[in-house]
């Protein structure tokens, strides 16, 4: 972590230590020494596969699992407000314990890339992807494991990016107290009632939540709506058609990032494939903190080579995520066997975009002579001959079902030329489409 946007989330962090739990694994006091060993003993850790004993060092694997226990065992809860992920599935002050009586055992290998972890009768495996992950995201994956334990698998996906895949990652809805349910129950708690968290660590339990509630059950858990995310110099404006809601930034990012929708709200991307993901609280903050919620996240484990662009798209039932190289090389990402697919030559592509000049939605491919394509998202190729695109045109939106054009000038227009009464000739560094999921009631 780097930067300006390091050094706000540092001094950010910094301002709560003395509260709640921490949430960097730099941040953790080296672990007693009598407590590793009853954690050692209580979970059959194979300690030896996690690289020895290591109190200290936020950099081992074994203090990183230490950490998460300490989470676990240490996380208080208040009783939440009604919620429809809050089903009582695990009780609130229970959560050591049922982790304990679950857990047979826990090794760290790499032998199933694609999977963070896979439980085999109460015999956990947690492969590299969790230990790329935050605090939270191994927590999460702590104890989404232990519910398999009680019986709990997974179904086919019919929607999302496991859709038409092998892989079985998928809960019928959450009623049915899954893996999924149990997991997305327990971000919920720690964003509604958490007593002993971080802040940040809250913001960051509400961003996986919707991240991932809104493909893991084949049921849909919650609703959404579009609002337009405009990007300013000076911070974020949300509009939804009744208001506008200013959300400063807690330290300014530099213009290099691009401001991009994902599943879960929106990320800022830069040029060198790092994602930061935005949390808009119900005070109208933003708070920014790595994404690891969103598939841009994939840019860790296996970038393309020389990024140029990126997009998280769905497209009817299946999402996508597609890569875009310097070189004209466009890529999507395998979501079924964990890599990226051979990629297709489109000379001249210079970025993706998801809203076509007419008006269509989908995904296109804009080339460096201001023409673009309808892209076939399954063989990477154009579907018709190349169009012209405006060449005073970044991007066209909708906006509460009109068609928006974003100039080069950052204004933001009506197709007869009107400018958008909410922003007035304000110009924006950038601007998109968001979901705005109904699961916290949230203005």
């Amino acid at each position: 972590m780097d930067g300006i946007v390091g050094l706000a989330l540092k001094l950010f962090l910094a301002s709560f230590a003395w509260a709640s739990l921490p949430v960097d694994d730099n941040e953790f006091q080296c672990t007693d020494s009598q407590q590793a060993q009853n954690y050692i003993y209580d979970l059959n850790i194979n300690l030896s596969s996690f690289g020895g004993l290591e109190l200290c060092s936020p950099h081992s694997d074994a203090k990183k699992l230490f950490n998460d226990l300490e989470i676990i065992r240490q996380g208080q809860f208040a009783e939440p407000p009604s919620n429809t992920f809050i089903r009582e599935f695990i009780p609130k002050e229970s959560y050591f314990d049922w982790l304990k009586q679950q857990t047979r055992g826990i090794e760290r290998a790499n032998d199933m890339p694609y999977a963070t972890a896979y439980n085999r009768g109460g015999h956990f495996t947690l492969q590299d992807g969790w230990a790329q992950l935050s605090t939270l995201g191994r927590v999460g994956t702590l104890i989404h494991e232990a519910r398999h334990t009680e019986g709990f698998y997974h179904t086919r996906c019919t929607h999302g990016p496991y859709q038409d895949s092998w892989v079985s990652g998928c809960d019928a809805d959450v009623s049915q107290g899954g893996s999924h349910g149990v997991e997305m129950e327990y971000y919920a708690r720690v964003y509604l009632a958490g007593q002993n968290f971080h802040p940040l660590f809250k913001s960051m339990a509400k961003l996986m939540l919707l991240a991932r509630a809104n493909f893991v059950f084949n049921h849909s858990a919650m609703a959404a709506h579009d609002e337009l995310l405009v990007r300013t110099s000076t911070g974020l404006i949300r509009l939804n058609g009744v208001s506008r809601q200013f959300n400063e930034w807690q330290s300014p990012l530099p213009t290099s990032f691009t401001l991009k929708r994902t599943s879960f709200g929106a990320t800022l991307l830069d040029n060198k494939g790092e994602s930061w993901a935005l949390h808009l609280s119900p005070e109208g903050q933003v708070r920014v903190t790595e994404d690891e919620y969103s598939y841009y996240k994939l840019l860790e484990i296996q970038p393309p080579a020389e990024l140029a662009d990126l997009e998280e798209i769905d497209i009817g039932t299946r999402r996508y995520m597609l890569a875009l190289s310097k070189t004209g090389l466009v890529y999507s990402y395998l979501f079924g066997s964990g890599q990226w697919s051979n990629p297709s030559m489109l000379p001249g592509a210079v970025r993706f975009a998801t809203v076509s000049p007419e008006g269509d939605s989908g995904a296109f491919i804009v080339f460096s002579n201001s023409s673009y394509c309808a892209l076939d998202v399954e063989y990477l190729k154009c579907l018709q001959p190349t169009q012209l695109w405006p060449k005073n045109a970044r991007a066209f939106l909708f906006y509460q079902g009109s068609l928006l054009h974003l100039d080069q000038a950052g204004v933001i227009r009506f197709a007869d030329g009107r400018l958008l009464p909410e922003l007035g000739s304000l110009p924006a560094l950038d601007a998109v489409q968001i979901p705005i999921y109904d699961a916290f009631r949230e203005p």
